[in-house]
């Protein structure tokens, strides 16, 4: 238990401080603490902190052995359920924390608008809600992100798409990939295994239609990337776990695809991530233009994912791998 917790605490702190790093804080004074790489560290944390004590607890009462047969069909839910009673517990905390603290300025309570210019300036510092004044309390608006996309359209104030209170829903993301996971180990057959995990999909799905209204800005709770809000995670996951249907089937149901040239950048994913911080603003990862136009941006963006692959692609070659 002791190795395994040391290992979790030392890869979430060496993903915190990668992304320190890659925020480049030659500043001390404006250095932005949050981050992906922060946000991966501080949700792989948790969840598997989470699953370390469980496990542990399980191990003292043995975990509940369903005999019902319906009860077998849901036994990759009836071994963790405490898990989620901590993920639900989470999910709660977000939506209390978000619809229910205070707001600065006069800006109304569960405020989830970009803020700005929108409306004709009605809420121009009201941008993030809750998860903005969270961050500006703690952090100080000098160490969080100065360039929010709002910003361009809208004309607001920093904003930290990767600050404290969307952690939160990140960790709950973050824990439905380890339900994935644990249908692939409570379940043999193929049949199994894709009927849960489109069972899913749709039920997550199902979730995030109704809290958005099936809208884009509209709903209880709008799919929002930059708030990562409950609506948004329920629709990633549910996405992810159709795709993962798909590629299951034709990796290793009928074999007719080995993921390749994915799964090169897969084997040294934090390397391809930091190299693409470091070198994002160089040819050929990126170039001047004379109008960024979609089409244009979709290009070369489009070249620089190949190159990563290409050179993800060499480096499986020679064997070259960076683990953390």
């Amino acid at each position: 238990f002791l190795s395994q917790l040391y290992q979790v605490v030392r890869r979430s702190i060496i993903l915190f401080g990668l992304g320190l790093f890659g925020n480049n804080g030659r500043n001390v004074y404006t250095w932005r603490i949050p981050g992906v790489l922060q946000r991966f560290g501080v949700s792989y944390l948790v969840c598997a902190l989470t699953e370390l004590a469980t496990s542990y607890l399980y191990q003292i009462d043995k975990p509940f052995v369903p005999k019902h047969r319906y009860l077998v069909f849901i036994h990759d839910l009836t071994n963790n359920w405490v898990q989620w009673i901590i993920m639900v517990t989470f999910t709660f905390l977000w939506l209390m924390i978000t619809f229910l603290l205070p707001l600065d300025n006069g800006c109304p309570t569960g405020y989830l608008g970009p803020g700005g210019l929108v409306e004709g300036g009605k809420y121009k510092t009201c941008t993030g809600g809750a998860a903005a004044k969270i961050d500006n309390w703690i952090l100080g608006k000098e160490h969080i992100y100065q360039g929010p996309t709002p910003r361009a359209m809208y004309n607001t104030g920093p904003y930290d798409p990767e600050g404290i209170l969307g952690t939160l829903t990140s960790i709950v993301l973050c824990f439905l990939g380890v339900q994935c996971g644990r249908i692939l180990t409570s379940y043999q057959s193929h049949k199994e295994r894709i009927g849960r995990f489109l069972f899913w999909g749709v039920i997550l799905g199902g979730i995030a239609a109704g809290l958005c209204g099936c809208q884009q800005n509209e709903g209880v709770i709008p799919v929002n990337k930059n708030l990562w809000s409950l609506s948004f995670i329920l629709v990633m996951a549910s996405f992810a776990f159709f795709l993962f249907s798909l590629f299951y089937v034709l990796c290793d149901v009928v074999h007719v695809w080995n993921g390749s040239p994915f799964r090169f950048p897969g084997m040294n994913s934090i390397l391809v991530y930091m190299c693409s911080e470091v070198f994002q603003g160089f040819f050929p990862f990126s170039w001047t233009q004379q109008d960024d136009s979609h089409l244009k941006l979709l290009s070369a963006n489009l070249v620089a994912v190949s190159v990563w692959v290409l050179l993800s692609y060499y480096w499986y070659r020679i064997g070259f791998f960076v683990k953390i």
